[in-house]
This record gives C-alpha cells, structure tokens and sequence, in this order.
C-alpha cells in the first residue's frame, strides 16, 4: 500500500462521523448567519456567515460515509486485482 493511503486512517474518519450528529443535515438562515441544522432540529450544529461553507458542512454529513465507503470498495478492488492479474499472467506464461 502506498505511503499515501497509509496516511489516510479511515477509522479514525468513520469514529468522527459516528459520533457527530446523526444526518442528514440542511441549512437555513438566522440573522446574517447561515446555520447548519440536523433534518427536523432547531439546534445548529454550525454556523457561518458564508453560504458556500453552510452548504459545505451540511453535504458533508452525507458525503464523508459515502466516500469512506468508496475508498475501502476502491482499495479492495484494487488490493484483490494486483494479486489477480500477476497470477493470469503467471498461468498464461506456463501454458
């Protein structure tokens, strides 16, 4: 595995989405801030005055699981077809 992926600690990853608050997440305003909101909560989870960030943080909830999810099928799929690949190449040179 590459020093690159060894970096990235998916499980620490997942620990941080698991104990945040349950999603999915939406904004609205208050003020002249953007608020970050659990679906069907009046309790901000966070606040920003830029509307780009708001929506940032409230797609994340979502996101983060689902990219979590996508490097372990990625690194699975690529673990699994190194190996295969050398060994068709081994059976195709004994034929």
């Amino acid at each position: 595995m590459s020093a690159y992926t060894d970096e990235l600690d998916l499980d620490a990853i997942e620990e941080r989405v698991n104990e945040a608050t349950p999603g999915p997440w939406e904004t609205g305003m208050r003020g002249a801030r953007k608020n970050v909101y659990p679906l069907l909560s009046s309790d901000a989870v966070a606040y920003t005055s830029g509307t780009d960030d708001a929506d940032f943080i409230a797609h994340a909830r979502e996101d983060v699981p689902k990219l979590i999810a996508e490097v372990r099928r990625l690194r699975a799929e690529v673990g699994g077809g190194v190996r295969g690949r050398a060994r068709g190449r081994a059976e195709v040179r004994d034929e």
